[in-house]
Formats: structure tokens, C-alpha cells, sequence
């Protein structure tokens, strides 16, 4: 049976580059903060349409405003939401309704990760991604608590993807 969480309240945050993992300035000790505050997220979806929504960025898909966009893609991005372990109708299927996921085998299924993302579940790395095309699969049987929460870190594009002309020097499989 597979259960959804594409429905449930999703939030994404910016942050520079390794941010997310290191929280503190290793020289002053300060927390270290992103560069845009948790705004409302849609998923299945991206970032450029979250920013786009709530207002940091005009339509990336209108004329040449992709351009003053380019900055979203040397970021980490992390996305969050929480999730119960008794299953709600907000899952959209009926046969999984009342159903108590702790004592059964669950897995964490991506359909599309794009490109590399750090997935935790309840503070724990529960797995890492790295690939476009491929979807990702985690066994979280038995870790599933009464209330979960759930991140998953995007880091920045592959450096090579950038270099527009040199297409034979990529070694990612990932569409620009």
C-alpha cells in the first residue's frame, strides 16, 4: 500500500552551502542562519516555483527573469514536514485510514530527488541520494514514532552542470 505525503504542510528553507549540517560558525560559535526564512512548499515541485509564490523571485519561466534567478541554484535547500504514525485521511487513500504505521514494515519512497539530498527522519540520516532518473528507497521499519519529522537537504547543483558549451566534460546525468 502506498501512502502519500505530498499532502501534508511542506516548508522549505535556504541555506549558503554546508550550513544545514554544520549549524555553528566554527569561528564565532554563532548559530548560522539561511538566506531566506521557512516559506510554504509544494511537493512534488521546486524551488524556483516556492520562491516564485512566495515572492523572492519573479516568474522564472517569463522572458529572461530565469537570469536574475541563477543564485537559487548555488544554495542548499532543505524541506520539511511532520507526519503522524496513526495514518489520516490526508494521505488520499481509503484503505490506509485508522492504520498504525509503528508496527508495520514502512518505506520512504522518492520518485525524483534532484540531484543530490541528505533524507532524515526524526534527526537521524536515514539515507542519502545522488542521481536524477532513479528513485530513492528507505526502510524505515520499526524507526517510525507516534510523530515524525521529516528533512530532506538538496545541495547545490553538480559545479560541472554550469559550463555551458562542455557537455562532453559532464559526469552527471542530470538535465541543465
Amino acid at each position: 500500500m502506498e501512502i502519500s505525503l505530498s499532502n501534508l504542510k511542506w516548508q522549505v528553507k535556504g541555506y549558503w552551502p554546508y550550513v544545514p549540517i554544520k549549524e555553528k560558525s566554527m569561528e564565532t560559535g554563532q548559530t548560522l542562519h539561511g538566506v531566506t526564512p521557512w516559506i510554504e512548499a509544494k511537493v512534488p515541485g521546486g524551488v524556483h516555483y516556492d520562491l516564485w509564490k512566495a515572492g523572492y523571485i519573479d516568474n522564472p519561466y517569463y522572458a529572461r527573469n530565469s537570469l536574475n534567478c541563477e543564485w537559487v541554484e548555488n544554495r542548499w535547500w532543505m524541506y520539511r514536514t511532520e507526519f503522524l504514525a496513526q495514518v489520516t485521511e490526508i494521505t488520499s487513500h481509503p484503505d490506509a485510514i485508522g492504520r498504525d504505521l509503528t508496527g508495520e514494515n514502512v518505506f520512504l519512497v522518492f520518485k525524483g530527488l534532484d540531484y543530490e539530498a541528505m533524507i532524515y527522519v526524526n534527526d537521524e540520516l536515514a539515507g542519502t541520494h545522488k542521481g536524477m532518473y532513479e528513485h530513492k528507497r528507505i526502510d524505515l521499519t520499526g524507526k517510525i514514532k507516534e510523530k515524525n519529522k521529516l528533512v530532506v537537504i538538496f545541495k547545490g547543483v553538480p559545479s560541472e552542470m554550469g559550463q555551458i558549451g562542455y557537455t562532453s566534460a559532464t559526469s552527471t546525468q542530470k538535465s541543465r
